[in-house]
């Protein structure tokens, strides 16, 4: 949802051939091939192949957002139970989300939030990896986010 970048990729949007999704995907796919990363889609489902569970919500006002399959309005605890599944089959040492703003405020940052929040404490005392919230706009404030090579302003 939202800009299409490059412009050439505008007919996969919502709009009109609605494969925007699935192309960024296979983008993010063969990326981490490369890397030779393993990673999961949260509600994928390979045996039907489901790309997702949700769909990006769009921006916060927008028609997308309003449609009940956007990650918005996921059930908190339906994904919140999946997160915390992943959690527990790959025992991580620390799991970092975005901060409660959602970096820029995108109504899936926010949600992304939440349902991490809710998996982590879900999971017993001594099951729980340490929590980390990436700094949004606010925490940041005039100072701006820090540049790669150089300190940040003081």
């Amino acid at each position: 949802e939202g800009e299409v970048i490059p412009a050439e990729l505008a007919h996969l949007d919502s709009a009109h051939d609605d494969r925007l999704g699935p192309y960024r995907r296979e983008e993010l796919r063969g990326a981490l091939a490369e890397l030779g990363v393993t990673h999961e889609v949260l509600g994928a489902d390979e045996a039907t192949g489901r790309l997702s569970r949700w769909r990006d919500s769009g921006m916060a006002g927008t028609a997308t957002a309003a449609n009940p399959a956007a990650y918005v309005n996921a059930d908190l605890t339906e994904a919140a139970a999946l997160v915390a599944d992943v959690i527990r089959r790959l025992r991580p040492r620390a799991v970092v989300t975005y901060d409660a703003e959602g970096g820029y405020r995108h109504p899936d940052h926010i949600q992304t939030h939440r349902v991490t929040a809710a998996a982590v404490a879900s999971l017993p005392v001594d099951e729980r990896p340490p929590l980390y919230c990436r700094a949004g706009a606010a925490q940041l404030g005039a100072r701006g986010p820090p540049v790669a090579g150089r300190p940040p302003p003081r």
